[in-house]
């Protein structure tokens, strides 16, 4: 795309870049799939061969099920008869009884018989036949699978962020988060580093716009209040009162009694968020949150941008001789919708929010599609975030595997489709900020990068690395395998030039469960002890040394070394992970040098 600016983002995306997106990954796959060498047209039939197969399988499978079925059924009915005409034979009066039993006996029999014979030998047939199918199934899979090595092995981690940047001129993306790219985010527009030991980062996604960096960051948070857990029992008694004609009656009664105890309990829960950083207004700060118009009807959002304007006339009146005074814009659709009414800087708020820009943010407000108007967007003087909705459930990883499948056609699908998801899902986390044009034409000046960054790999990627390899590797002696488990980096430095030592703190809990007694007096007068079963979290900890470099190269790379020369200290990929040139594995089980050698 030839444009410096884009003026009008969401409107530029569906009449352009949408297509543009999707022919783009549409022929990068082509290009992958003509080196790769494969054999289409074979392969299709090999997977027809192979659904026919599974099909067949799955049929198998469940004819013995039904069969199967049947001879649970007839052990029951063996068990009825027997019980039948034991009842029926001991008590032999009435005779309809005798009967009974008799009949009983007689069908148990019959069942036991249809159950050892014909549904035995049945089920050992249809169980053989069942096996066989699978197994050929298994092969004609396992021929596929042959097929496409050459493809899958091809797929390799930021495809799909390339094919981004080629479509867009004024956007570039990293391979990896680097130290200079952070140290800038830091040293120029303050940006401040994690440090909290209930976060981890779990994905990174840098790059620039026009110069001016930005950061996609998806964070594991971990916090700990209470939970409130409850118990219960049911209780009954009985009371005798005298009716109207004086009889004694005995009414019994019944109630739930019920109590809550609270205890700590680590929660936890995954936050995506864009942080971009620009030098245009610089003192401004203000936040802003979704209105909830988006696919509404014009009349409904008329009444909305009414009711709104209302409460910013009154907070606009209320301001009148304080330090900082807020003044509604003269777009009062933009104001309402757009919120943000909590700015510090009235100048900068409208030097930033120009008429297109106003005209901008509307439109993406007001549209349902592709997202609307579900996005959060603060401001803090020269760090921008902008956290969405949509990001929120959406996997930004690039992960090869997600692209892999014994099946040409499936491969195909699942590449584009994924690559139209991830571009559409992070430029319209970006739309928010490319709505402002003042922010694409303000270019970053030139950042001199001295290299005292203390590690050749930023943080932000240790933790994305080390939450991509075994948790196990990290997990606490009696931690609950059930609990997320939170990695944080606590130390690290430089190894040379291309690798650091660090150490990693893997934070979980051991459960144990407790249960507490609670009275409570019931409806019968009595005090009566809930019991109230809770779970007792002991924080655990534990460090592990980790060594993480960039080696460059490609995924195919890593696998082919995981399969020969780096396959007994590895162990098959479970001591290291390979993602985007870089590589982590466990302190110790080799030199980060001698891999770096092995990769070229």
């Amino acid at each position: 795309m030839a444009e410096d600016i884009l003026y009008r983002p969401r409107d530029i995306y569906e009449k352009m870049l949408k297509r543009q997106f999707h022919d783009g990954a549409e022929d990068y796959f082509e290009k992958l799939a003509k080196e790769s060498g494969v054999d289409r047209a074979g392969n299709a039939v090999h997977v027809k061969a192979y659904n026919e197969a599974k099909s067949s399988s799955d049929e198998a499978k469940k004819k013995y099920g039904r069969v199967h079925g049947w001879g649970i059924f007839l052990v029951v009915m063996t068990i009825i008869g027997f019980v039948l005409g034991v009842v029926g034979l001991i008590a032999r009066s009435p005779s309809f009884l005798l009967i009974i039993g008799i009949v009983g006996i007689v069908l148990g029999i019959v069942c036991l018989i249809l159950r050892l014979t014909l549904i035995r030998n049945k089920l050992k047939t249809l169980k053989t036949e069942a096996a066989s199918a699978e197994e050929a199934a298994r092969k004609k899979y396992q021929v596929c699978l042959e097929d496409m090595v050459p493809l899958n092995n091809l797929f390799d981690w930021n495809m799909p962020q390339k094919i981004m940047d080629e479509a867009i001129e004024i956007l570039k993306i990293d391979p990896y988060f680097k130290p200079a790219r952070l140290k800038m985010m830091m040293d120029r527009f303050g940006m401040k580093e994690e440090t909290d030991p209930f976060t981890s980062v779990v994905g990174v996604t840098s790059g620039e716009i026009n110069g001016n960096p930005f950061l996609l960051e998806r964070v594991l948070v971990h916090d700990v209040h209470d939970k409130a857990y409850v118990g219960s029992i049911v209780i009954t008694w009985t009371t005798t009162s005298r009716d109207s004609q004086g009889h004694l009656t005995t009414q019994t009664h019944t109630q739930t009694l019920t109590a809550t105890t609270f205890h700590p309990a680590p929660f936890y829960n995954y936050e995506t968020r864009l942080i971009y950083a620009n030098e245009a207004a610089p003192k401004l700060s203000f936040s802003r949150y979704p209105s909830g118009v988006s696919g509404k009807s014009e009349k409904e959002i008329e009444k909305y941008v009414k009711s709104k304007s209302k409460d910013l006339d009154k907070k606009e009146k209320k301001s009148i001789g304080k330090e900082s005074s807020f003044t509604k814009m003269g777009n009062v659709e933009f104001d309402a919708l757009f919120g943000a009414d909590d700015r510090n800087n009235e100048v900068e708020f409208r030097l930033l929010f120009t008429p297109l820009a106003q005209t901008n943010e509307v439109d993406l407000i007001k549209n349902a599609e592709p997202f609307g108007d579900d996005f959060v967007f603060v401001k803090d003087k020269m760090i921008n975030s902008i956290a969405s909705a949509h990001s929120q459930n959406f996997d930004y990883s690039q992960d090869p595997n997600l692209f892999r499948s014994h099946s040409f056609e499936e491969s195909h699908r699942k590449f584009v489709s994924y690559c139209d998801a991830f571009i559409k899902n992070l430029y319209f986390d970006l739309a928010p900020l490319l709505s402002i044009p003042l922010y694409q034409m303000h270019k970053s000046t030139d950042y001199i990068y001295n290299n005292d960054y203390p590690t050749n790999i930023t943080s932000f990627e240790h933790e994305a690395m080390v939450n991509s390899m075994d948790p196990e590797l990290f997990r606490p002696k009696k931690a609950d395998p059930s609990l997320p488990l939170v990695l944080k980096q606590v130390g690290g430095q430089r190894n040379g030039e291309d690798s650091d030592l660090i150490t990693v703190s893997g934070l979980s809990y051991i459960a144990t469960p407790r249960v507490e007694f609670v009275s409570k007096v019931g409806g019968d007068g009595h005090v009566h002890q809930i019991p109230i079963h809770w779970v007792e979290y002991t924080e655990v900890k534990q460090d592990k040394g980790v060594e993480v470099g960039f080696v460059g190269a490609s995924n195919k790379s890593y696998l082919s070394l995981l399969n020969g020369s780096l396959k007994s200290a590895f162990v098959n990929g479970k001591m290291s992970h390979y993602e985007r040139g870089l590589l982590s594995f466990i302190d110790g089980i080799t030199a980060f040098g001698q891999v770096k050698k092995e990769f070229k």
